[in-house]
């Protein structure tokens, strides 16, 4: 794995790197993917005395980053964005120079630090607050209990594991965005996001599924022969950010 395949963009001019700056570069990459964040920054710093490149600069500002070193990372972020990187780059490396700033006014010292402005933050989303379309009442008669029932148990378990499932999917994209966010190169930064959003929709589906089935399952119990009287209200509603859903409520 090597910095300089990042893309032709940023690299600097059109000449190779030298021989030496590219051997400190390999074992850079290497103890930074190995999580070897002091090794990496020590390999870094002596290939861009050499050969003082974009893209080293890009992955030596991840490393004091990753290492806890916000002050020196922004440094190396700004060195990085004076380069005048492409589009794509440019983006990712003010990203990870925000995530730094914001850290470093949390903190009790942030008086030390100098940081520029940072862009500023979307305003969180209000809570969500369900917004009740419309309601149907289902009754239900009187017979064996409900929990008896062959195909509701088999409606209730299949929603289960389809929400399983979906939620591992969804917790799965969270690692792979904070994978992407780490990365060291641009081309793994992609990977990370094409990860994450193939992981958020087979997870988003899952949840639907497993929802819907339980929701069914729900109804089927409510509506069948039990011993006491049940009822089921079902409604569609809004929640956050204009999603819709269904929302069941029952007794048994």
């Amino acid at each position: 794995m090597c910095v300089w395949l990042l893309s032709a963009s940023v690299a600097s001019a059109d000449e190779p790197p030298k021989e030496e700056a590219r051997a400190h570069l390999e074992r850079g990459i290497a103890a930074y993917a190995a999580k070897k964040y002091d090794e990496a920054i020590a390999e870094l710093t002596a290939s861009y005395a050499i050969d003082p490149r974009p893209e080293v600069l890009f992955a030596w500002a991840q490393a004091e980053r990753l290492s806890g070193d916000c002050p020196s990372a922004i440094t190396l972020y700004r060195r990085f964005l004076s380069t005048h990187p492409p589009a794509a780059e440019k983006t990712q490396a003010q990203e990870q120079l925000a995530r730094c700033e914001r850290a470093i006014a949390s903190s009790p010292d942030s008086a030390s630090v100098d940081p520029a402005p940072a862009p500023a933050p979307a305003p969180a989303p209000t809570a969500p607050a369900a917004r009740s379309a419309r309601a149907d009442h289902i009754p239900a008669g009187r017979g064996s209990p409900w929990y008896t029932d062959v195909l509701g148990d088999l409606l209730v378990a299949g929603g289960l594991v389809a929400v399983g499932v979906g939620t591992g999917f969804l917790i799965a994209a969270e690692g792979s965005d904070e994978t992407a966010r780490d990365a060291p190169t641009y081309a793994e930064f992609l990977d990370g996001v094409d990860d994450a959003k193939t992981e958020r929709l087979v997870g988003v589906v899952g949840v639907a599924a497993g929802a819907t089935l339980l929701g069914l399952g729900i109804i089927r119990f409510a509506t069948r022969d039990s011993g006491s009287p049940a009822e089921v209200r079902v409604g569609v509603a809004a929640f956050q950010g204009g999603t819709p859903g269904v929302r069941l409520r029952g007794t048994f």
